[in-house]
């Protein structure tokens, strides 16, 4: 992952670009489709893979994203959110946006965008489009924002499209039950176009099976995967009969492999196995279950929904006697009630903690709600107070997790001196 080059306006036109964060979350494609159009369309000029889902569709879109550009293919990748520069979200073979091109960009189309009045994540999508074509991308491998329906990457006729696991996030928008969530994420599902799906709950899959039949796409799930193990901190698993392995630990990140394994054959089924193998072996996704320290060892996780929290834990279960030390931050909104139920009993001590200006529960406020779930908690204000005490408390057998979002990657990263592509002093 190369950084992206400086630029002495790039500040203020990212002020420019978050401050489109007031017009908050318009779902509906109508404001994607006219900017687009201003842009030239350029989404109507490249081959796509589009992927839905509540948990994975990141790693996976990242996964198939190595493996296409390990075959030869030029690809483009957006994700969202970003860790710590907002270049993250936009990259072509590894190599983010520049600051240049962003500044290019909002520039260019800065008129547009405020007659528009479009949206961070419009722009953002815009911009992301506009680039790709701009540099003659092969494929982009897109991940929705929230949802798929609404969602503004939804104007992409794809190639192929994934649909990774389906769990209880964002209900206040997408629904409050998990049918009426995967019916927002199965509305990528476009005519006659291949549609690769994780295993899901029965009650999604049937919501995802009636789309298929309406759309006459063709529905591809995967088979199980088999051995899963951890080897030299490298995750191991066999799937029809051949070992695979990827540097992110957890059986739902075999899971998400193997969801990227069907949709990169489903687009080029030429690809050989070494070439999957080593795209998948060479896939970096920083903030997932990411070692950024060790003796002792710790972990950070931007797991926030009773899904992936769950799985989070269930992978450090597997790697520890004892239970972890947790210290955790989230986004107010998020269903507090349903993840203590997934928490319950499974830390050793448990430290709520926050960072300013960032939407996120103060500490205070996060160990009241969960105190009224039953979960004990320890609050402390100070971030980096909080992991150094935390650090203390790891015994052997054991590890400190910090989790519960993408906003304290920065503070972390620099608690620990750590940045990307830095292995774990």
């Amino acid at each position: 992952m190369s950084l992206p080059s400086t630029s002495p306006d790039i500040q203020s036109l990212l002020d420019y670009l978050y401050g489109l964060q007031r017009f908050g979350i318009k779902l509906g494609l109508d404001h994607t489709e006219k900017l687009l159009e201003s842009c030239g369309n350029p989404h109507e000029k490249f081959r796509s893979i589009h992927i839905s889902g509540t948990n994975g569709k990141g790693s996976t879109a990242k996964y198939i994203a190595s493996i296409l550009h390990e075959a030869g293919y030029k690809t483009g990748l957006y994700t969202s959110p970003h860790l710590i520069d907002f270049n993250e979200r936009i990259s072509i073979n590894g190599d983010l946006i520049s600051n240049e091109q962003i500044a290019s960009f909002i520039l260019e189309f800065k008129e547009d965008i405020s007659s528009i009045d479009s949206t961070f994540f419009e722009t953002t999508t815009a911009m992301a489009f506009w680039h790709f074509n701009n540099n003659n991308v092969d494929v982009a491998v897109v991940e929705t924002g929230m949802g798929g329906r609404l969602d503004s990457t939804n104007v992409l006729l794809p190639d192929v499209s994934a649909i990774a696991s389906i769990g209880m996030d964002h209900s206040n928008i997408l629904g409050e039950t998990l049918e009426e969530i995967a019916y927002e994420k199965a509305g990528i599902i476009k005519h006659r176009t291949p549609v690769i799906v994780s295993q899901q709950n029965e009650g999604v899959m049937d919501v995802i099976r009636k789309m298929c039949s309406v759309k006459t796409a063709p529905l591809i799930v995967p088979d199980t995967i088999s051995d899963n193990n951890v080897e030299s901190g490298v995750n191991h698993f066999f799937y029809r009969n051949e070992r695979y392995a990827v540097p992110l630990l957890g059986k739902h990140q075999c899971e998400n492999a193997v969801l990227a394994i069907e949709t990169v054959l489903s687009f080029d089924s030429e690809l050989g196995k070494d070439t999957i193998k080593t795209g998948l072996k060479n896939a970096i996704w920083p903030g997932r279950m990411e070692k950024i320290f060790t003796n002792p060892d710790c972990f950070y996780d931007v797991a926030h929904n009773p899904q992936s929290i769950d799985a989070t834990l269930r992978t450090i279960e597997l790697l520890y006697k004892k239970r972890p030390i947790g210290v955790m931050v989230l986004k107010e909104g998020k269903n507090i009630c349903q993840i203590s139920d997934r928490i319950q009993t499974r830390f050793h001590t448990l430290i709520t903690t926050s960072i300013p200006a960032m939407g996120l529960y103060t500490a205070g406020e996060l160990q009241n709600q969960l105190s009224k779930n039953n979960i004990d908690a320890t609050e402390m204000r100070d971030f980096q107070s909080a992991i150094n005490n935390g650090i203390t408390l790891v015994d052997a057998n054991q590890c400190l997790l910090v989790f519960g979002s993408h906003y304290v990657a920065g503070d972390l990263y620099n608690v620990f001196d750590f940045s990307f592509g830095k292995e774990a002093k």
